[in-house]
């Protein structure tokens, strides 16, 4: 018995090593499993994150522009037209136009996706044909438009408005433009309405209308172009100092006077001009003609 129950012993050893060691392999092969699965989440989200970090940078890098023309029309014969050009050639371009009506009202068209350095056009009597019930009580048969396009850099969509009646042979062409000067324009227009109307009574009256909306337009009105500061509060002097115009000279036969601050008639060549007191202190050239002798320029 003792020579059968020593191999039995053996096995079971030999049994339990086995079990120990398959259970061991189980364990690590279970564990690589999950370290690899781990790492590909990890690779995942990290390539989601960069991705969207990405797009969310190119979306904050994208500026919105805009393109404005002159005048459509669709009365008698005559069919518009928008054509849209991108001169990129390395991305598209999606363009969105927008229609004026005679009383201001504007209608959105659909966005147009313009292909990489490619061409579309809008016609505008569909669109018009196509309208919602929102803008249809508006259509006119005159209008404007402007063309809506972002990118990180301008410059990079052209367009015309044509508008042809062909069997009359009249065609007007219009180009799209950038505005320029929005800021300006805005600040004469609140200019104007804050001082002009109602206008002083008299140049003093009006003068002091002119320093009580200088006094509050620097000083105490905020301006959202300036993070709702106002203008004195993030003004800085210039380092330069202002030493004055340097001497004007005319070439060839030009010649230079000085004018003072109530204008002064001049007699050269027995011919007499005069400027006006806005061009007060200034130098002025007069140029030398055989006939009519100086004349201003």
């Amino acid at each position: 018995m003792a020579p059968f129950a020593s191999r039995i012993i053996k096995r079971i050893r030999s049994n339990r090593t086995r079990l120990f060691l398959a259970a061991t392999m189980a364990i690590l092969a279970a564990a690589l499993t999950l370290a690899s699965v781990a790492t590909n989440d990890a690779i995942h989200q990290s390539n989601q994150a960069q991705t969207s970090g990405t797009a969310s940078t190119r979306a904050q890098s994208n500026k919105a522009y805009i393109l404005y023309s002159g005048l459509w029309r669709t009365d008698g014969g005559f069919v518009s037209t928008i054509r849209i050009k991108n001169v990129l050639v390395v991305a598209p371009m999606d363009v969105v136009p927008v229609l004026f009506m005679a009383d201001g009202t504007p209608y959105m068209l659909s966005s147009v996706h313009v292909a990489v350095y490619g061409v579309a056009t809008v016609n505008i009597n569909d669109a018009l044909a196509a309208a919602p019930a929102s803008v249809r009580g508006h259509i006119s048969q005159y209008g404007s438009a402007a063309l809506i396009w972002q990118y990180s850099s301008p410059g990079h969509v052209t367009a015309q408005l044509a508008a042809i009646d062909a069997f009359r042979s009249l065609s007007f062409v219009f180009p799209f433009s950038e505005p320029m000067g929005d800021r300006h324009e805005r600040m004469h227009l609140t200019l104007k309405n804050e001082t002009t109307r109602p206008a002083g009574m008299n140049s003093l009256q009006q003068q002091t209308k002119f320093d009580d909306f200088l006094e509050e337009f620097n000083n105490e009105r905020p301006h959202q172009a300036l993070d709702m500061n106002c203008p004195a509060e993030v003004y800085t002097p210039s380092t330069r100092p202002y030493r004055g115009l340097p001497e004007l000279d005319y070439p060839f036969h030009d010649k230079t006077i000085h004018v003072t601050c109530c204008g002064v008639s001049v007699c050269t060549a027995k011919k007499s001009t005069s400027a006006r007191s806005s061009l007060v202190k200034l130098l002025v050239s007069k140029k030398w003609k055989k006939v009519f002798g100086w004349s201003a320029l």
